[in-house]
């Protein structure tokens, strides 16, 4: 059986930009489809339903805003968003060290997230928010998928980043 050490050894004869693209998008395709399944599942739903109480709830919101649901016009989310996305995804590709597993797959989690909500924008018009937790603002999969990367990327740049 072949390992992933195997499957991902420089004796292949793919270049080692090769090897962490294939990395990524191994991780990326299933957080992406993820996010993407259980927005589907939910946006014909009427979901208002307590979890823990009042502390978590499923509740559908429809979020034609960005962060915290701040209003932008809609051609500007639809323009300028791909743009930043891809701006900060080169960026990172190029200042991260993505040969280690563990930085590839916090880049995952972060395109993973910013292209489930643009997909959501595109399709939809909107993002699609279910989660709630305490008096925060509901959020989803892709809005988690992108804070949780971006802190762990700020919080160990240092240790993730690639070396010159």
């Amino acid at each position: 059986m072949l390992s992933s050490r195997h499957i991902f050894s420089d004796a292949m004869p793919f270049s080692k930009t090769a090897h962490w693209a294939i990395r990524v998008f191994l991780f990326t395709l299933p957080l992406l489809l993820l996010d993407q399944f259980v927005k589907l599942a939910l946006y014909s739903a009427v979901i208002d339903q307590s979890i823990i109480g009042d502390f978590f709830r499923l509740k559908l919101e429809k979020n034609t805003g960005i962060a915290f649901s701040i209003a932008l016009p809609q051609w500007f989310l639809l323009a300028i968003i791909p743009i930043f996305i891809l701006a900060l995804a080169i960026f990172l590709a190029k200042n991260l060290n993505l040969q280690r597993w563990r930085v590839a797959l916090l880049y995952s989690l972060f395109l993973a997230g910013a292209i489930g909500n643009w997909l959501d924008r595109f399709h939809y018009g909107f993002v699609i928010d279910f989660i709630q937790i305490g008096q925060f603002p509901v959020f989803n999969l892709a809005d988690s998928f992108l804070t949780v990367s971006i802190f762990l990327i700020i919080v160990f740049y240092d240790k993730i980043k690639r070396f010159k």
